[in-house]
């Protein structure tokens, strides 16, 4: 059983606006931001993606990390410890399988901890962690989880093979 829905690439280039006070975590770049009054506008840039999504929150506290030119950012409100292990298992997995699959097609990869229920789900340049992971107790499933999560910027992302006919290609 795969992913119930398979996209074609296209590029995206969307404009977001949200009350200020939460910060988005997208498929693509934001490439500029623009507050009025209590909004704040956000542009988002994403070339060559299956999906485009976000996801929003006014708890989010956001650790960043620069990998061979690559912005790993880590969303979450779980606490500076757990995100700071969740950025570096984002950053470690960009970086070994660029080494192996490929330099990493995008500019940033965004880890963004959820109240998913399945574990994690991927998306171009995004991907969903539960935040039952999130706690020090499931610290080493949450880093195989953004691991595995990660891979499939490759292995769905850029092979592009069809999730729903042939599952075990991005699986």
């Amino acid at each position: 059983i795969g992913d119930p829905f398979y996209s074609e690439v296209a590029d995206y280039s969307a404009r977001v606006t949200i009350d200020q006070d939460y910060l988005i975590a997208p498929t693509g770049t934001i490439t500029n931001e623009e507050i009025n009054g209590d909004m704040m506008t956000y542009t988002i840039d994403g070339e060559n993606r299956r999906d485009f999504g976000f996801v929003a929150s006014d708890e989010f506290e956001v650790l960043s990390q620069n990998v061979n030119g690559v912005q790993v950012n880590s969303y979450s409100f779980s606490g500076n410890y757990i995100n700071k292990k969740a950025l570096q298992a984002g950053a470690d997995s960009i970086e070994a399988f660029s080494e192996v699959f490929g330099q990493y097609p995008y500019k940033t990869f965004n880890v963004v901890e959820t109240n998913f229920f399945i574990g994690g789900m991927e998306y171009p340049g995004l991907v969903l962690i539960g935040d039952v992971f999130y706690t020090s107790y499931y610290e080493e499933i949450m880093e195989m989880i953004i691991a595995h999560e990660a891979a499939h910027q490759w292995w769905y992302g850029m092979v592009g093979n069809d999730q729903i006919a042939e599952p075990w290609l991005d699986e």
